[in-house]
């Protein structure tokens, strides 16, 4: 039993076990960096009513370490998931 938890439960990132993966399907590391990102579009959505995609991965990528790249996936899996929107191209806001 303990092999076939580790097949499916190992957070690749870390390459520690995570049972989070078996209950919800994301890596804790994953979770956590989504929640970064909603964090970020809510503060800017007080003073500025949305945030621009450019502004995003440059304050991800500063303050929190988080590439482009990373950063593109973890939008489009939060827009997938219907957490935050593109009212305009280039721009986001949170549903």
């Amino acid at each position: 039993m303990k092999k076939s938890l580790e097949q499916v439960g190992i957070d690749l990132a870390s390459g520690k076990f995570d049972i989070d993966i078996l209950m919800t399907g994301k890596p804790k590391s994953v979770r956590d960096k989504l929640q970064v990102l909603i964090s970020i579009i809510v503060e800017a959505e007080k003073t500025v009513g949305m945030i621009r995609e450019g502004a995003l991965y440059e304050r991800l990528e500063t303050e929190y370490d988080i590439q482009k790249m990373e950063a593109s996936n973890l939008l489009n899996q939060l827009i997938k998931d219907g957490m935050i929107y593109s009212p305009r191209p280039g721009y986001f806001k949170k549903t």
